[in-house]
């Protein structure tokens, strides 16, 4: 028998004359090893085409549109970005940007009235900080509204001190019309 050569889609067989004749073999794949496309055969023909872009290949990794197995081919491959940092893909590479130190997150992210305020500490993460104007208010005439050290308190103010038309506070917290009997 004639020898065969692997993946060129025929076969080599014996033309029943002492010759040889080659015969299309579809089975007979060219295996180029690429996950990212597909060892076939069209009609005798061998042939590798690029698999679907954003195939998974590799671990981690994505097919791009010339077969070609890559980082990435969109950002949202990188990572999920946050208040802090944004993710990138360039020319199928994975890169991210931090937002600077010391940026407040947004206000949906910040809780009100505790003596604090989160905000990006340069390196793509939120850090807590003191922030001693985001005042713990109560609504109480009769009581302070106050961060100490990023501590939030409302102390009772003190006896005597005017709370609303004529009402005085009563030292432990509450407005009234009189604080002596």
């Amino acid at each position: 028998l004639p020898s065969q050569t692997a993946g060129d889609c025929r076969t080599a067989e014996c033309d029943g004359s002492g010759g040889t004749m080659s015969t299309i073999t579809n089975g007979d794949v060219p295996v180029d090893g690429n996950a990212c496309t597909t060892d076939t055969c069209i009609s005798g023909n061998p042939s590798n085409p690029a698999v679907a872009i954003n195939t998974p290949c590799g671990t981690g990794d994505y097919c791009n549109a010339t077969g070609t197995c890559v980082d990435c081919n969109t950002a949202s491959q990188c990572g999920v970005d946050t208040s802090c940092r944004t993710y990138t893909c360039t020319s199928n590479a994975c890169g991210f940007n931090n937002v600077a130190n010391g940026v407040d997150l947004p206000a949906g992210s910040q809780t009100t009235g505790d003596c604090k305020v989160w905000e990006c500490n340069g390196s793509g993460s939120a850090i807590q900080s003191q922030l001693n104007s985001d005042l713990p208010v109560d609504g109480n005439a009769c009581t302070g509204d106050i961060c100490t050290a990023g501590v939030p308190s409302n102390p009772n103010s003190t006896i005597n001190t005017p709370c609303g038309s004529g009402d005085y506070c009563n030292g432990s917290g509450s407005c009234v019309d009189c604080t002596t009997s």
